[in-house]
């Protein structure tokens, strides 16, 4: 028969894994959003430059760039071709 102190420190470890993922789970699926942004605002950039080199304007693919067009959209596109262009 098992040890009732065994069974019970098991149960009590699977409780404690238990509420700290439920903890953990906010910030996780929050970072997880702030990638996904990001790397969509990073081929945005991307495609933004393939079209517009030919014609001569030019955006820096950067993390900080790339997150402000995750967030922005294309508002944050067109921000950074108005800062470009005043460089």
């Amino acid at each position: 028969m098992p040890d009732l102190g065994v069974l019970g420190a098991y149960l009590a470890g699977a409780l404690a894994v238990y509420i700290l993922l439920r903890w953990l789970r906010r910030p996780a699926g929050l970072l997880l959003a702030g990638a996904y942004r990001l790397v969509l605002g990073g081929l945005a950039i991307w495609a933004l430059d393939a079209l517009a080199h030919p014609i001569g304007l030019r955006v820096a693919l950067n993390p900080a760039s790339a997150l402000t067009v995750g967030l922005l959209g294309i508002p944050g596109l067109a921000l950074l071709l108005v800062l470009g262009g005043l460089a």
